[in-house]
């Protein structure tokens, strides 16, 4: 198996492509179907992810692949793995030709992971290794599938490798860290704004994933107090916007996130306010006008379809049939009526508010896609992530006590009977190390 690498090409495209890197077998003829997936990549930097949902009429499960876009660094990340998955097949001589690949069965591709790949300690030194094989070969079979050239392939680590790693390898303590390099190729992952917007409010807010229910667009009472909602905000940031030349101010906008949304609910939560730049209110604001208001209208007619298809349905008893078009018709009022933010985007569950683990979700499927990202991460991570910069830009003027208060505050932690931010908090001291590594000291 032979890379070369062509300096400037250009053939047929648009816009030149350098050093584009394309794979041969041992005897110098082209890899095509490999070679056309690497000049994919490079020209239009995107990837494919397989999701799969459960039809509600049917009950069969069915797959669909996600386009998202992928760093450069991760481009070229994938190049060496498909290297080494064609050569192996090349060297294999039970093996049908190398020319032959995408037809290669998923316990193959599977076998080569978890057997072959788990054995060559000396270029698998961890896990995490392994695991941007197992992200290049899930993404270049998903393009061969994409393009009608292979079946469905689900690349997989078996429960087995994975004891083999953690018998083999010193741990690696869990760093609650994401690097800001990191973030953009993780919004990058994301299709919707929906989703980009959710990993946003971790990083940028704070907040944990079930407190993305909380984001709510009418005002609303506290006690006897009048909370402004997120259409109130909107309406400050328009005039704020207009007063300011059409510019975008620079102040933020407080809103508060009500105890029962936070952990512990109404009986043990703790409200607290959270902080939108006028960047992030108005990508906000974009959202509210734009995919939730068509995701809604998507659930809402989707619905109301429903119950018109149950009126033909002869095999339902007239009290049956009453039921489930009552059953959609309340649906669709629902979808209409709530104050969510956040809406559900697939098209059985469009317009509803988000899951209390939809955030979770969603950091994970991104995460997926930067496989030089420890695949540990969660989505509290990124609350960790926002807590460890802003007691690091504190401390910078406040003592290291008045700072953790802050935090604590911003986080809605509880104080200590002394007045003094607990141990969940003063945690953000030795974070902060990880971050002067990752960040400063570069």
């Amino acid at each position: 198996m032979i890379k070369v690498v062509i300096e400037n090409y250009s053939k047929h495209l648009v816009e030149n492509i350098e050093n584009l890197p394309i794979l041969l077998d041992n005897d110098m003829r082209l890899l095509v179907l490999p070679s056309l997936y690497i000049v994919n990549l490079y020209r239009f930097g995107v990837s494919y992810h397989l999701k799969q949902t459960k039809n509600e009429d049917t009950g069969e499960i069915e797959s669909e692949l996600i386009e998202s876009d992928i760093a450069d660094t991760t481009i070229i990340n994938y190049i060496p793995p498909l290297q080494a998955f064609l050569a192996h097949i090349e060297h294999n001589p039970k093996l049908p030709s190398v020319h032959l690949h995408e037809s290669v069965s998923n316990e193959f591709i599977n076998s080569y992971v978890n057997f072959h790949l788990k054995e060559k300690v000396d270029s698998i030194k961890h896990i995490t290794s392994l695991l941007v094989h197992v992200s290049a070969l899930q993404a270049y079979f998903n393009w061969l599938y994409k393009a009608g050239l292979s079946d469905v392939k689900e690349v997989e680590v078996f429960r087995s490798t994975k004891q083999h790693f953690a018998k083999t390898q010193p741990s690696i303590k869990k760093i609650n860290y994401v690097p800001r390099s990191a973030r953009n190729d993780l919004l990058r992952q994301c299709a919707l704004k929906k989703d980009k917007l959710i990993l946003k409010m971790g990083l940028e807010c704070g907040l944990r994933a079930k407190e993305n229910q909380g984001l709510r667009l009418n005002d609303f009472k506290d006690g006897l107090d009048n909370k402004p909602g997120l259409l109130s905000l909107f309406a400050q940031l328009e005039k704020a916007k207009e007063a300011n030349n059409d510019v975008l101010p620079d102040i933020s906008f407080p809103f508060f996130l009500r105890a029962r949304f936070t952990k512990g609910g109404r009986t043990r939560g703790r409200s607290r306010y959270i902080y939108f730049t006028s960047e992030l209110l108005w990508a906000l604001r974009d959202y509210y006008y734009s995919e939730r208001e068509e995701n809604v209208s998507k659930g809402y007619e989707y619905n109301l379809a429903k119950g018109e298809s149950i009126k033909e349905d002869a095999s339902l008893t007239n009290l049956e049939r009453d039921k489930k078009i009552a059953y959609y018709l309340a649906n669709a009022e629902s979808i209409k009526g709530h104050d969510s933010l956040f809406v559900n985007a697939d098209t059985v569950y469009a317009g509803k508010p988000i899951s209390v683990g939809h955030a979770s979700d969603v950091f994970s499927d991104a995460l997926k896609g930067v496989a030089y990202l420890k695949q540990s991460l969660g989505y509290h991570d990124c609350r960790h992530t926002f807590a460890t910069e802003q007691y690091y830009e504190l401390s910078k003027n406040k003592s290291q006590e008045n700072a953790l208060l802050k935090v604590a505050e911003l986080l809605g932690h509880a104080l200590g009977r002394n007045g003094k931010a607990q141990a969940v908090t003063t945690k953000y001291i030795r974070l902060c190390d990880v971050l002067i590594e990752h960040e400063v000291s570069k």
